[in-house]
């Protein structure tokens, strides 16, 4: 996988700034999710993953598929109404507040990756 390079706003617009911090976070859900996801805990057996279209029919709201594909992909914005879903049909799909502060971090450039970093999207 190729390895993401961010690159964080120039100077100290207060507004590109928090934008930026918004993406991070954003990704670090995105990850998240896709790892819960991605367990082998679905199914009648609890062996399957889960399906971006199978989290879709989950979500009561119109026009799911469409939806959650251009948000988990990034080309959509999250909202606050998404991250509730989520908290709901996917329970621990949502990075703990340690975690973005440590996306951050590293999309900021404050830190480097830490060795046990498996975040390639960072």
């Amino acid at each position: 996988m190729k390895k993401r390079e961010w690159l964080p706003p120039r100077g100290n617009d207060r507004v590109e700034v928090a934008k930026f911090r918004a993406a991070v976070w954003q990704n670090a859900i995105c990850v998240y999710v896709r790892t819960a996801k991605n367990l082998a805990q679905y199914g009648e057996d609890g062996d399957k993953m889960m399906t971006q279209e199978q989290l879709a029919a989950l979500d009561p709201r119109p026009d799911t598929q469409k939806r959650w594909n251009a948000r988990l992909c990034g080309r959509a914005n999250l909202t606050t109404a998404d991250i509730a879903t989520l908290m709901r049909i996917l329970p621990d799909a949502l990075p703990p507040e340690h975690e973005v502060q440590m996306f951050l971090d590293v999309a900021e450039k404050r830190i480097s990756a830490p060795d046990w970093w498996e975040w390639p999207d960072t």
